[in-house]
């Protein structure tokens, strides 16, 4: 589908196409592709001087993130080269190696940067003409589709310490901008208000389970006065941001703000962290907030018996919910059936929305991990986008993407979104309080569902008793877990950051909840905590008992959908 906001980049004319001299980087296994290199290299064989090989170990460790960030840098093209199946020096690397480089092929197209410019090659030891041949290929085809659009916007060269293994920190000065943003954070969050009585951290999930992670403290040490070791301090980065402190403090402590301005501190210094997945999402958002690309969300919305209407006044704004199959691409989850049973949703409402076709990811996750100025970006170009399609209302399904633009946009653009921003669960409650929506009648029998109050569909929408409304209209038998609305604990992995053990607990911990409380099936509103609970069941189990089978999870939109008349 061809983006509102303008047509993608034009192939390079035919004059162009000889004087290009693309860039590619090539990551090679070390027992076949790159001894195929070798050959080629040894054997005199002539291609074009474009390729710059990485060599790896194993085809299998290119991950989607080490494609995408070898775009975003300014490669022109990425060659990934394994050994043939059945010869992998690890029994089945190359195969993981074809799933990896699948997922960033498609992620890649849908950033805007077109098809084609990530390839997967086998190549053996002694096939070194192969090699040569395939370098030859993949460089005329950069030359035909032009030079990677992120080439004059690309980011500079990381300056590296001894050794050029990493970037060197810059020191932290007592009156430089770091010195300068942390006391607008105690300004802007009221943190000066803290009077240590420690309610935030009592209630803190993390802590229960890290207690290296003390909010309180983290605090106090501002106040003191220890910015550069406050900021240098790598445990703030296990801050969820998921805001149960928020619930419990009684100065009004905007301990999430205050901690996600930290992140924003230690990037500028340096110490930033690399984030879970290596960092895919947020790499995926940053190549999206380049206005020289022109990412494209919608292919979820190709499925047949969806009906949208371009005249209309509602515009469907889906988020990056879709792309959350190739983020995490080791469970069986299709996040791109959130959307569509969303649509479902609206039309059997009696509302055929306008497809929002040049939307970008939200930037969610780029703003809670401290990446101001690419947030800052997707912020303007989402919201002239939105304003450009003439709408009246917006409508969500994705609470991360909502929170984003209704509460966080204003605070980038200094100015309200001026469109109406809603949930779709607020007009499925006033559907069914007017009669106009029909579910089907409870099967007798069925098991005990809960209901999963994530973070941001809670503590920032403050939706909590509409989701409950709507699924017991659609028949559900609700059971409540014990911590529940604005006290519900998360999925453990806040913005994409960390996925650690703590956070494994904090998701066991949550389905022993439901499992305690007698529900057979788990229903998220959140694509990523759903994504999160199904990992959790397919690689560690929910103790007690391990088996992954015994508890079912379901998206809230899914769920709804499948109850319709």
């Amino acid at each position: 589908m061809t983006g509102e906001a303008g047509s993608p980049p034009a192939p390079a004319a035919d004059g162009a196409v000889a004087a290009l001299r693309p860039l590619i980087v090539a990551f090679s296994c070390n027992w076949c592709s790159y001894a195929g290199a070798d050959l080629a290299g040894i054997s005199r064989m002539q291609y074009p001087p474009s390729v710059r090989v990485v060599r790896l170990m194993c085809s299998g460790r290119v991950h989607p993130a080490l494609v995408l960030r070898a775009l975003e840098l300014g490669a022109d093209g990425v060659l990934v080269s394994g050994c043939h199946p059945g010869d992998c020096h690890y029994t089945f690397g190359n195969k993981s190696a074809e799933l990896q480089v699948g997922c960033a092929s498609r992620l890649a197209e849908a950033a805007g940067l077109g098809a084609g410019r990530v390839r997967l090659q086998w190549v053996s030891a002694s096939e070194g003409a192969v090699f040569a041949r395939t370098v030859g290929e993949l460089t005329r085809h950069v030359q035909e589709l032009g030079p990677s659009p992120l080439r004059a916007t690309a980011a500079p060269a990381v300056e590296c310490g001894p050794g050029g293994a990493a970037p060197i920190a810059a020191p932290p000065s007592p009156s430089g901008p770091g010195a300068r943003m942390l006391e607008d954070a105690f300004r802007d969050t009221h943190a000066y208000r803290c009077i240590e009585c420690g309610k935030c951290t009592g209630i803190c999930p993390v802590n229960a389970h890290l207690p290296a992670f003390h909010p309180r403290r983290m605090v106090v040490r501002g106040l003191y006065g220890m910015e550069g070791e406050l900021a240098g301090d790598p445990v703030h980065w296990s801050c969820l941001t998921c805001g149960l402190c928020r619930e419990a403090c009684r100065v009004d402590v905007d301990l999430p703000e205050f901690l996600r301005r930290l992140r924003t501190i230690a990037r500028l210094e340096g110490r930033g962290e690399v984030a879970t997945h290596g960092g895919l999402v947020q790499t995926f958002d940053r190549l999206c907030s380049h206005q020289s690309l022109r990412p494209d969300l919608t292919a979820w919305a190709d499925a047949p018996g969806l009906g949208f209407d371009p005249a209309s006044d509602t515009v469907f704004v889906a988020g990056a919910t879709a792309a959350l199959t190739d983020v995490v691409n080791d469970v069986t989850y299709d996040a791109a059936a959130v959307p569509r049973d969303s649509v479902r949703l609206l039309n059997a409402l009696g509302v055929r929305p306008r497809l929002f076709e040049a939307e970008r990811p939200s930037g969610h996750d780029l703003h809670y991990s401290g990446e101001d100025g690419a947030f800052a970006r997707l912020a303007r170009l989402n919201a002239a986008a939105l304003r450009a399609t003439g709408a009246r209302r917006a409508v969500f399904s994705c609470p991360e993407t909502m929170h984003a633009y209704r509460d966080l946009y204003p605070r980038v653009l200094g100015e309200p979104l001026g469109m109406e921003c809603v949930h779709l669960v607020t007009l499925i409650d006033g559907a069914v309080n007017g009669g106009t929506v029909a579910f089907r009648a409870p099967v007798k029998g069925e098991p005990p569902v809960a209901y999963h109050d994530s973070c941001r569909m809670g503590r920032a929408l403050g939706l909590y008793e509409e989701p409950r409304r709507a699924l017991a209209a659609a028949g559900a038998r609700l059971v409540e877990m014990e911590h529940g609305r604005a006290y519900a604990e998360c999925c453990g992995v806040g913005a994409w950051q960390r996925c650690d053990p703590t956070s494994r607990q904090l998701r066991l911990a949550r389905l022993g909840e439901a499992r305690a409380a007698g529900a057979a099936v788990l229903v998220s509103p959140c694509a990523r905590c759903t994504t999160h609970f199904i990992c959790q069941l397919c690689h560690d189990g929910a103790a007690p008992p391990p088996q992954s089978g015994d508890t079912k999870i379901v998206d809230l939109a899914t769920f709804l959908a499948s109850r319709l008349v």
